[in-house]
C-alpha cells in the first residue's frame, strides 16, 4: 500500500491508518508500505522504520528487487551482488511463512511467550533493551514469565486501538466495531499477535545480535566455525547460501557447541525462515569462550548488512548501528544508487 493516499475523496490519508485493521479483519498475511520515507533505501540504524505498522517499509522502486519475490533457498555464492538488506525479509518466504505462524499461534494463545520461544526469561530481560522489552511485555516484571499471547493481544495497541482488543475478547462494550462472529476472534487474536511478534523478534531480539544471531553473523563471531579455506571469499558467501549444510561448517564445532544453542526446537524456521542460535548461552559457554580467545586471526571479508554477503575489506564502509552495544560497528557495501541514513552512522 502506498503510504500516501491523496486520491481517495475529501481526505489525505496514510496507509498507517488502515493497515492496522486490514492485519486484523483480512486474510492478508503480509503487508509492505511504500514511499513513507523516499529519500530513505537503507536505513544505518538496522531498525527500519519502527512507526510504521506494515512488516516492512521500502519504496516503490524496491519492488524490482527479484530476491524479494523469489525462495531464498535459491540464492547462490556466486551470483552478483545486489541490494538485500539483512533486515528485510523476502516477501515471497513471508506470505506462506505468515499464515503458518498465525495457525501455531492460534493454537498456542494461552502459551506464555517466553515458553513457546524456549527463551531463558533472565537472559532476555537482561540483554533486551529496556523499551523493547516494553513494548511486548507492557507489565510488572515478575509476572513476564508467566505472559500468554492472549494477553500480549489485550496490552498491544500497534494495530488496533487497546479498547478495539477488549471488546474483542469481551472485556469491554464502549467501541463501535461492528460485531465479530465468535468463531472469528481467535483468529483476529492470532493474526495480529502473530504479525506484532514477527516484527518485534525481527528488530529487537536480532538485530541487536545480543539475544539471537543467525549464521552470517555467528561466521563472523566465530571464524573458526567455516569449513572452506578462510582465504577465499566464496568459501564464506557459499555457508551463507547453504545456511551451514553441505559441509560449509567445521561439524565438529557445530555439533559440540552451535547446534544445542539453536533457537526453540528448530521453531526459527517458522519464524524466520533461516537458522538462528542463541548468542547468550554461545557467548557463556566455557568451550566457546576458550576458541574465541584463542582465536586472534583478523576476519578477512566483512560481512555487509546491505548484501547479506562477504566482502572484501576494501570494498566495504564501517558505520555504527542504533542499539548502543557491543555489537554496534557493522559494514556496508555502499551500492550505487542506494539512499543510506542517517548519514552521521557513518562517522568514526
Amino acid at each position: 500500500m502506498d503510504n500516501d493516499l491523496e486520491n481517495l475523496e475529501d481526505m489525505r490519508p496514510t496507509a498507517e491508518e488502515f493497515l492496522g485493521q486490514i492485519r486484523a479483519f483480512t486474510r492478508c498475511f503480509f503487508t509492505v508500505v511504500l514511499n513513507k520515507n523516499p529519500e530513505v533505501d537503507f536505513d544505518l540504524n538496522l531498525k527500519g522504520d519502527v512507526t510504521s505498522k506494515a512488516d516492512i517499509s521500502m519504496n516503490d522502486r524496491h519492488l524490482s528487487l527479484e530476491w524479494l519475490w523469489r525462495d531464498s533457498s535459491l540464492f547462490e555464492a556466486d551470483e552478483p551482488e545486489h541490494f538485500r538488506p539483512c533486515y528485510w525479509p523476502a516477501i515471497a518466504d513471508e506470505t506462506h511463512r505468515r499464515e503458518r505462524q498465525v495457525a501455531s499461534i492460534k493454537s498456542h494463545l494461552d502459551e506464555t511467550i517466553v515458553d513457546f520461544f524456549d527463551l531463558d526469561a533472565d537472559n532476555l530481560w537482561t540483554f533486551v533493551d529496556r523499551s523493547a522489552l516494553t513494548a511486548i511485555f507492557a507489565i510488572e516484571k515478575e509476572e513476564r514469565k508467566a505472559y500468554s499471547f492472549r494477553e500480549f493481544f489485550e496490552h498491544s495497541s500497534l494495530s488496533l486501538r487497546v479498547t478495539d482488543r477488549l471488546t474483542l475478547v469481551g472485556k469491554n462494550d464502549a467501541t463501535g466495531l461492528l460485531p465479530v462472529p465468535p468463531e472469528r476472534i481467535d483468529e483476529i487474536v492470532a493474526m495480529v499477535v502473530a504479525s506484532e511478534i514477527a516484527l518485534w523478534m525481527r528488530r529487537e531480539l536480532l538485530a541487536p545480535l545480543d539475544v539471537l544471531v543467525d549464521l552470517p553473523h555467528l561466521l563472523e563471531r566465530m571464524p573458526f566455525l567455516l569449513a572452506g579455506p578462510p582465504d577465499t571469499l566464496e568459501s564464506w558467501n557459499r555457508a551463507v547460501a547453504r545456511d551451514g549444510g553441505d559441509g560449509t561448517l567445521r561439524a565438529d564445532i557445530y555439533t559440540r557447541f552451535v547446534e544445542p544453542a539453536r533457537m526453540c526446537g528448530q521453531r526459527d524456521q517458522l519464524w524466520f525462515g533461516r537458522k538462528l542460535f542463541r548468542w547468550y548461552e554461545l557467548e557463556g559457554n566455557e568451550g566457546v569462550s576458550r576458541m574465541l580467545e584463542n582465536d586472534n586471526s583478523p576476519l578477512p571479508f566483512p560481512l555487509c548488512e546491505d548484501t547479506c554477503r562477504f566482502h572484501k575489506a576494501e570494498d566495504t564502509t564501517e558505520f555504527v548501528v542504533g542499539f548502543h552495544n557491543l555489537s554496534d560497528r557493522r559494514s556496508v557495501r555502499q551500492l550505487p544508487d542506494v539512499k543510506y541514513a542517517p548519514r552521521s552512522r557513518f562517522a568514526q
